[in-house]
């Protein structure tokens, strides 16, 4: 390849392992933190990217908690093996997880019992199908809404439910607007966000179709890089900073429905 083509790079990551992705339930915009095991993930993703001396000069990350607590830990882990210093992490609420609706809080293997698996695959995965949506009578209603990191969503702007077309149309013109003209100055920019939103930001990059994008499942903590050329169209295949059979199990992973609750 030649050199002058290898223009831009983008690297995104997904989250260590939450609480409610332990717990197998629906989980996004309740604002939960990561398990002991997520937060052994965001620092093993610290060892790949420190083994292949990769660092960065701005994180973006949304403004729940189990997305910025990733970011930091990388920040950290970057900045005490010398590759960064003083690197900044800039949250925004347009790269939130999509709202759950009335499937909030509940466990996605019971959901599939009770509307079949099908229709679970349809909420979780397709483009522009919708779940129900939250009422206030829900039992996260309220948690959701005094969250004081949510105050930031205009009142018009906050959502009741979302599916990955609702997400793509506050996340990517952010990424378009903020987080582009960052990578087309030569910026080395990390994403730290969500499963729904790292979707939504391959969808983008690969012009994946609305029917393909239902196959498409990111894993957690495993952070993939694209190199991108002038027009900040993929240079090929993005490359993930893990073995093949770690990426394979971990997507499997995200694919899965999961178990009920024991």
């Amino acid at each position: 390849m030649a050199e002058n083509h290898r223009k831009y790079s983008l690297t995104v990551l997904r989250h260590g392992e939450s609480e409610w992705n332990h717990d197998n339930r629906f989980c996004g915009w309740v604002d939960v933190g990561l398990t002991n095991n997520g937060l052994a993930q965001a620092q093993k993703a610290v060892e790949a990217l420190v083994e292949e001396d990769i660092g960065f000069d701005i994180i973006y990350t949304s403004v729940l908690k189990r997305a910025k607590e990733t970011a930091e830990i990388i920040r950290d882990g970057l900045e005490k093996a010398g590759l960064v210093s003083n690197l900044e992490i800039v949250e925004d609420w347009r790269l939130n997880e999509r709202h759950y609706g009335s499937l909030t809080g509940h466990n996605k293997a019971e959901m599939a019992e009770k509307y079949g698996k099908d229709q679970v695959k349809i909420w979780r995965r397709s483009y522009d199908t919708r779940p129900p949506p939250i009422s206030e009578s829900h039992p996260f209603y309220d948690k959701i809404h005094n969250n004081s990191a949510l105050t930031v969503v205009p009142k018009d702007q906050f959502p009741d439910h979302e599916c990955l077309k609702d997400l793509q149309e506050r996340a990517i013109p952010y990424f378009e607007d903020i987080i582009v003209p960052q990578i087309k100055s030569g910026q080395r920019v990390l994403i730290v966000v969500h499963g729904t939103t790292s979707r939504a930001l391959v969808k983008h990059l690969e012009d994946v179709s609305d029917e393909d994008i239902e196959e498409i499942n990111v894993p957690n903590a495993i952070p993939f890089t694209y190199e991108l050329d002038e027009k900040l169209d993929p240079l090929g295949d993005k490359t993930y900073h893990a073995d093949k059979e770690t990426v394979r199990k971990a997507i499997e992973k995200a694919a899965s429905i999961g178990k009920k609750r024991k």
